[in-house]
């Protein structure tokens, strides 16, 4: 039996419409995916795909989330479209840095400062980031430098390109911030050793630390405001036997 072409036509204007002219949280995954497929796809029926990405991966952002190599596990879905979808998936990641970018010269002072700005490139993530936030001697945000990005539970830095980025920028302060995608706000044992380990290496630059902000599930995490940071100007003091 031929397939209805108008049918069809129908469906994508209704989507198209609600995108346009409806709040997100209102939108279903096959529909914003399907969205999406416009995109990779300029002629044909995306939502047959859609529903075979959705059916592989489990959810939306699994599917934006995926490598090449994993999409074009799916039928349909070939390299070049598989290529697109990744880009997409970078381009969001970019719109995220910008709006972190927009709020330069913005004040950094309190725990919730530094949230503020860190919610909004890391909220909702299902990998973990890790930025840094450069400021100068009056707390103003001057620079937003994504450091890591890694699997769904950690990242790696490398400390002393931490201390080289910021001394770039003529850091006086910097306040990193990272995700947990698992939901648990408080730190790891891994998080809090490599946080005093490059306190200290930013302090020996004349460049402080002023707090580690990791967002996870709606909520933040403050290592100044739970005592951490306080912890680590003391045992600076007793370790290098002076105050900078």
């Amino acid at each position: 039996m031929k397939k209805d072409g108008s049918l069809h036509s129908g469906h994508w204007e209704r989507i198209r419409h609600k995108i346009l002219s409806a709040n997100a949280s209102t939108f279903t995954e096959a529909e914003a995916l399907e969205a999406v497929l416009q995109f990779v796809f300029t002629r044909g029926d995306t939502n047959e795909i859609a529903c075979r990405l959705l059916k592989h991966f489990g959810n939306f952002s699994n599917v934006m989330m995926a490598r090449p190599d994993e999409l074009t596990a799916v039928d349909g879905i070939g390299i070049v479209a598989a290529e697109k979808i990744c880009m997409l998936n970078k381009i969001l990641d970019f719109y995220r840095l910008n709006e972190a970018q927009r709020c330069k010269n913005e004040v950094l002072k309190t725990p919730a400062d530094c949230a503020k700005i860190a919610s909004k490139i890391l909220a909702n993530l299902r990998k973990e980031k890790m930025y840094m936030f450069i400021t100068n001697d009056k707390n103003i945000l001057i620079k937003t430098i994504l450091l890591a990005e890694g699997e769904e539970s950690e990242v790696r830095v490398n400390i002393s390109d931490i201390v080289v980025k910021a001394t770039n920028y003529s850091a006086k302060h910097v306040i990193f911030a990272h995700n947990h995608p698992n939901g648990t706000q408080s730190p790891s044992s891994a998080d809090i050793k490599f946080t005093q380990r490059a306190y200290d290496m930013l302090r020996l630059s004349n460049i402080r630390l002023i707090d580690h902000i990791i967002i996870s599930n709606g909520a933040f995490y403050s290592f100044r405001s739970s005592n951490i940071i306080n912890e680590f100007d003391v045992e600076y003091v007793k370790n290098y036997g002076k105050e900078q």
